[in-house]
């Protein structure tokens, strides 16, 4: 399968982006880490086989490329989740919920305290809405992994939820 490097760039490099934002915590390792994505990518397009999309495909060198940065900079690298954004006072026509800010913290909090095969399968499922079998083709693993990654994470985070809960109510 032959693919333009330019078209193919354009059609995924925008959630790409996205993930290795929330991936790597911030935007100078992202940027980092999407431009060697994207380098290897390029380097690599010759030999990619069709097996995938080219989306599924580039996502994985991402993955990698994010799990070797970690490796490089000798730490663990939190996920950020769409609420990390917190809303500030008057910035929109809601108004400041300091509870839901609350919960958005401590959720964004526990997500940061999993290991990353547990975040990035929660991640994937719940913030990006992909099924089951996309994300097994994305990790290259079984559903069933992937089934209990998930179930393993969302108890892991009720875990840290409940005991965050305790701690603060004392």
């Amino acid at each position: 399968m032959v693919l333009d490097f330019e078209t193919f760039m354009n059609n995924c490099a925008d959630e790409i982006y996205t993930y290795l934002v929330a991936r790597m915590g911030n935007r100078f390792d992202a940027d980092d880490v999407f431009q060697s994505t994207f380098f290897k990518a390029r380097h690599s397009l010759a030999s990619f086989r069709g097996d995938s999309s080219p989306a599924t495909w580039v996502m994985r060198i991402a993955m990698n490329e994010a799990s070797s940065f970690r490796q490089r900079k000798g730490r663990e690298l939190p996920l950020l989740t769409p609420g990390d954004a917190l809303p500030q006072p008057g910035s929109d026509e809601t108004g400041y919920d300091p509870v839901h800010a609350e919960t958005v913290q401590d959720i964004a909090a526990g997500m940061r305290n999993l290991p990353g095969d547990l975040r990035d399968v929660l991640y994937f499922y719940y913030f990006k809405e992909m099924p089951y079998e996309k994300i097994a083709e994305l990790i290259g693993k079984p559903v069933g992994t992937v089934k209990s990654r998930l179930f393993r994470a969302k108890e892991e985070l009720k875990a840290f939820l409940e005991a965050h809960r305790d701690h603060r109510t004392q």
